[in-house]
């Protein structure tokens, strides 16, 4: 059986001076329904500056960002239900695309690749089941 792959959008905007909009969006390759949540991440969760004490230690850098993206619980629920709906199904994968917006520059210097799955604590970037991209 071919692999079939599930979007999911995952787009940071800024909403205001000290809060960024998170907006996930699920598409599946066997439905024409698209699943859509919303979030909020607090700026001072997420500074770009505070991660670069740890650019040299990966593990360090990965917790870190991991923490602070993952800090309200909404976000960790979101990603945690749209991951386990597609992966629980065979022979599906999530073709995962962090989508970061122009009017939050700062978050491109965040190297996203190494923000690690907050169930399994294993990265992202790097599964089998999940392929990842970010523009």
């Amino acid at each position: 059986m071919v692999m079939q792959y599930a979007d999911l959008e995952i787009s940071i905007h800024r909403q205001n001076d000290d809060t960024y909009s998170v907006d996930f969006r699920l598409s599946r390759p066997d439905s024409d329904e698209t699943r859509t949540d919303r979030a909020e991440l607090k700026q001072a969760s997420l500074k770009a500056d505070d991660l670069l004490d740890s650019l040299y230690e990966p593990q360090e850098y990965s917790q870190k960002l991991t923490s602070g993206f993952f800090t309200d619980q909404a976000l960790k629920n979101f990603f945690s239900s749209y991951k386990s709906s597609v992966l629980s199904q065979a022979e599906m994968g999530i073709r995962l695309r962090f989508f970061i917006g122009s009017d939050a520059p700062e978050l491109h210097r965040i190297h996203w690749e190494l923000l690690l799955d907050p169930d399994t604590k294993a990265p992202i970037a790097s599964g089998q089941n999940i392929l990842f991209s970010r523009y």
